[in-house]
């Protein structure tokens, strides 16, 4: 059972609904006419209404990934207005049947809502409604212990990826951190289970040297994962720039700072030890469970 403080804590990490609905799909690429995008391409579309926004990329293997998405309080304010356009929406906000795959008259909704852009109605008349699948976008406050109680479990065990920094897919670094995260991760743990298996290599430091490797891993990875997090959530999709001049450079200076964070903020752990011990080969055979050969 919990004690209170862990209820503390848990409720303290809640998630946070950002106010953004988001509808998406992955189609075959050659039923979207005119196509959504070139081969390898992104196409982003922002719409004018604050974060209304038409997002397509190429998935890969000939299929195309489209997202659309709305404010709920745009959606609440124009059905205020005019009961007739959001109303089947607004009921299924209202309700319990917003979210998942294909709510009864969302393709018709997205096609009211998105009736100006041709291409975000391509996608929708290649998708059949039951693959449409909707939700709130949330992520979590910032975290920077991963691996909680240490007295329980020897500090051996660690979070990543979405469990330890979920984030709006506004920059599309979701899936990137998660990389990151894994190739640190091993980077970090390695040499102490290579150390413990290898004869060659001596006498390893046991349980003690993971979990001083995934105190490394945290240390390296957590702020950096939470400048990232703090970025998607402020720069969420189609959010409206500032029309004061001054305030509007100083926004796109910042934006430009982030996105090279983002871009060149990434330093790997350090390999010189999985250098100049000299078997990098055969560390490389166990992390790929024998799928490297050497």
């Amino acid at each position: 059972p919990q004690n209170a403080s862990t209820q503390k804590q848990a409720a303290s990490y809640a998630s946070r609904y950002n106010g953004q609905l988001l509808w998406n799909a992955i189609i075959p690429s050659g039923d979207v006419s005119p196509v959504a995008h070139a081969p390898g391409h992104v196409e982003y579309v922002i719409c004018g209404t604050d974060g209304q926004v038409v997002l397509t990329f190429d998935a890969g293997e000939d299929r195309t990934s489209w997202y659309l998405t709305l404010m709920e309080d745009h959606v609440r304010a124009t059905n205020a207005g005019d009961a007739t356009l959001y109303q089947t929406l607004t009921k299924a906000l209202d309700g319990k049947s917003f979210g998942g795959f294909g709510r009864t008259g969302v393709k018709e909704e997205l096609r009211t809502a998105f009736k100006a852009w041709p291409v975000a109605l391509a996608c929708l008349e290649a998708t059949p409604e039951s693959q449409i699948f909707e939700r709130r976008l949330a992520d979590r406050p910032v975290l920077m212990d991963w691996t909680g109680d240490v007295t329980r479990n020897g500090g051996r065990v660690v979070l990543m990826g979405d469990a330890a920094h979920p984030m709006i897919p506004s920059q599309g670094q979701g899936t990137m951190m998660a990389w990151e995260d894994a190739a640190d991760l091993a980077s970090c743990v390695a040499p102490s289970i290579v150390s413990d298996q290898d004869p060659e290599r001596g006498e390893g430091e046991g349980t003690d040297g993971v979990a001083k490797a995934v105190q490394r891993y945290v240390a390296q990875r957590a702020k950096r994962a939470a400048r990232i997090q703090k970025m998607s959530a402020d720069r969420y999709m189609g959010r409206k720039s500032s029309t004061f001049f001054p305030k509007k450079v100083l926004s796109l200076l910042k934006m430009k700072r982030d996105m090279t964070f983002v871009n060149q903020g990434y330093e790997p752990i350090d390999t010189k030890m999985t250098k100049k011990t000299g078997f990098t080969q055969k560390l490389k055979r166990r992390l790929s469970f024998g799928i490297v050969k050497g």
